[in-house]
């Protein structure tokens, strides 16, 4: 081989031809594997720069087998606020695990900044208890409230409609878990039930974009801190939206600066063989038209509901506002499955489970010319609320009674794309893993 220096490229000027040949003497002496080993979601801590790729590793929280269960996934986030050297920034949206706050604690105590916003109707979980009695500030938000969308209306929402559903722990801005649902008391016989989806990343980028998010709330800033004219105030200043991983693409989206259940629904008009759907509850009209169209043009549609879902409701003093399970979402899907091509597929079931909401779309070859398409894994904190935020039979005191709605949600929703270059692998196969266990969980 001839020696690196002797090298020339015609049209090169003398500077850039000594750049090729250094470049190929650093490779010619380089014999080691250029490529980052695969993520395990290590949560020790990083010195300096990360590598150049984020990386990213779904987590799967399930009582089958499928992946962790919680017990184990309350250790995983206790090693990463174990091995924080300088800042723990946290969200949850709900607390009940003490060993995971007793952790906040102890990581506070050897000098590491601590930052913890929560919902205020969750303030009397057992997590939030201890960290009170540690001596952990937490910032509560999205309480009740008086909303008036215009002059002369007022709206009474309850605390229970005004949701922060984050459940998240960022170490040192590099480093970051999160899951659906909240972080329970793994004891609980009830915890062991829950379905669980989630995510590990290392990464500056992705999770400064997190934290940028998390800090607002820090600050006050929740989904109900309002403009003098009805509007959030939370600001989206993130840097980006895609993020190139090692095995896949990645997207980070927030609310209620990106309304992501709009995003969802716009997504399933373009799926092009089948949509899986699983979510704690399900009171969003516009998806289920979306649903409609999709069944009746031969898909593979699949539904899992929260069984609570259908008893959802908010009372106020005169009035009981439902919002739970969409009325005709069964029958709608009944009807749906008959007048639909043949090969048409729509199937509801209800069952304990499901935290948050997940979306899985053309996981499958399509029922109508058996094409595989590359799919999509949608996991968001959020449930499907309804679209309209408030009702329209008045109060006794003249107010109109508040619904949940992702205007008035704090969360994040991040999407998965299947890599077509390997399917079998990644983080797109292992969501489709979780809801093919659910689905056939009994």
């Amino acid at each position: 081989m001839k020696h690196a220096s002797t090298i020339r490229r015609p049209g090169l000027r003398p500077w850039a031809a000594a750049v090729v040949a250094l470049g190929l003497a650093l490779s010619a002496c380089d014999t080691s594997d250029p490529r980052p080993s695969a993520y395990a979601g290590d949560p020790s801590a990083i010195d300096g720069e990360t590598d150049f790729f984020e990386r990213f590793e779904t987590i799967l929280v399930t009582p089958e087998g499928t992946g962790l269960t919680a017990a184990a996934f309350e250790q995983r986030v206790i090693a990463l606020i174990d091995a924080a050297q300088t800042e723990v920034v946290a969200a949850f949206g709900h607390l009940g695990s003490v060993p995971v706050a007793d952790a906040l604690a102890a990581a506070q105590a050897r000098g590491v900044t601590v930052y913890v916003a929560a919902d205020t109707d969750a303030r009397g979980e057992a997590g939030f208890r201890a960290l009170s009695e540690h001596g952990v500030r937490v910032v509560y938000g999205d309480g009740a409230q008086i909303w008036s969308p215009q002059p002369g209306l007022d709206v009474r929402r309850l605390g229970s409609q005004n949701r922060m559903t984050h459940t998240m722990v960022i170490a040192d801005g590099l480093r970051l878990i999160a899951i659906t649902g909240g972080l329970f008391d793994v004891e609980a016989p009830e915890v062991e039930a829950r379905w669980q989806l989630g995510f590990a990343a290392t990464g500056e980028i992705f999770c400064k974009d997190f934290r940028h998010t998390l800090r607002q709330l820090m600050a006050g800033t929740f989904a109900t801190t309002l403009t003098l004219f009805g509007a959030s105030t939370s600001a989206d200043g993130n840097n980006r939206t895609v993020y190139p991983m090692e095995d896949g693409v990645v997207e980070a989206y927030y609310g209620p600066q990106e309304p992501l259940a709009k995003q969802m629904i716009d997504e399933i008009y373009r799926a092009r063989s089948s949509v899986w759907l699983a979510s704690e509850n399900f009171s969003n009209e516009a998806l289920l038209d979306a649903l409609r169209y999709k069944v009746e043009a031969g898909f593979d549609v699949r539904v899992i509901v929260g069984t609570s879902a259908r008893g959802e409701a908010y009372r106020f003093d005169d009035h009981t506002e439902r919002v739970g399970l969409v009325d005709d979402l069964e029958a709608a899907l009944d009807a749906l499955e008959a007048l639909g091509r043949e090969g048409a597929r729509a199937r509801l079931v209800e069952k304990d489970g499901p935290t948050g909401t997940v979306i899985i779309l053309d996981a499958v070859r399509s029922p109508i010319n058996d094409a595989k398409y590359a799919g999509q894994a949608f996991i968001s904190s959020q449930p499907l609320s309804p679209t309209i935020s408030f009702g329209s039979t008045e109060l006794r005191d003249g107010s109109l009674p508040g619904r949940p709605s992702d205007v008035f949600t704090d969360g994040h929703m991040v999407v998965l794309r299947e890599n077509n270059a390997n399917p079998t692998t990644g983080d797109f196969p292992a969501a489709v893993a979780w809801f093919e266990a659910l689905w056939e969980a009994p």
